[in-house]
């Protein structure tokens, strides 16, 4: 049963990571091509000069037109490539240092966990970093009948689609999603805990039952 919910997770969690990155993705595609396109044409444009001024003044002038098509070749390759990476996605720094999300889960009693949660049973994604979060489970602590677990991962992508998808494997198809209003750049403010924020659909895109949410609240801390 773990094994079948585990894989319901993955391929949802597919679908929705394409629902966050395409339009980062088709922009890239698009700069790129357009970066590419304008590069050939200028380049094959100073060819044709240079084999012109070749065949008017020899081997000469033959070196001569290979030597400035090669530094034409090659300036116009730094300029595409400057171009895209500085439209390329980034990790965000702050005073110079990589960010790390410190957060913190709030289970509700609806939700049952095992009597020893583990990775297998309870885990957590950042999207748009699509790469899974690291909980403490020697630190998890019940208060009021809800059930507190700490975790932390890096943050990779400037983005303000920040989701992060819980999921509780043993509640099968408790997956579900937390939007995090967090800036894609965060700025020194972003130290603080934020107010704690609720999960308003599953991974397969339902609604939650009130009863069921589960809450986050996090911060931004230098990545150690």
């Amino acid at each position: 049963m773990g094994g079948g919910s585990l894989g319901r997770g993955v391929a949802l969690s597919d679908r929705a990571l394409s629902r966050f990155e395409f339009r980062r993705w088709a922009r890239n595609v698009d700069l790129f091509c357009a970066g590419t396109a304008w590069s050939h044409c200028w380049f094959y444009y100073r060819i044709d000069c240079c084999f012109a001024q070749s065949r008017e003044h020899g081997f000469g002038g033959f070196a001569r037109a290979q030597g400035i098509a090669l530094g034409i070749a090659l300036g116009l390759a730094a300029i595409v490539s400057g171009v895209l990476y500085l439209a390329a996605d980034h990790p965000p720094e702050l005073d110079g240092k990589p960010l790390a999300l410190e957060f913190e889960l709030k289970i509700p009693p609806a939700l049952k966990l095992p009597a020893q949660p583990s990775v297998e049973t309870l885990h957590a994604s950042l999207y748009a970093n699509n790469r899974y979060a690291l909980l403490d489970y020697d630190k998890i602590a019940s208060r009021d009948g809800y059930v507190f677990v700490p975790g932390k991962t890096s943050l990779l992508s400037q983005s303000f689609n920040r989701d992060l998808l819980v999921s509780i494997e043993s509640e099968g198809g408790a997956s579900q999603f937390i939007k995090l209003k967090l800036r894609a750049k965060p700025r020194k403010e972003d130290e603080a805990w934020s107010d704690w924020m609720t999960a308003t659909e599953r991974a397969d895109l339902t609604p939650v039952p009130e009863s069921e949410r589960i809450a986050v609240r996090y911060r931004v801390q230098p990545e150690l």
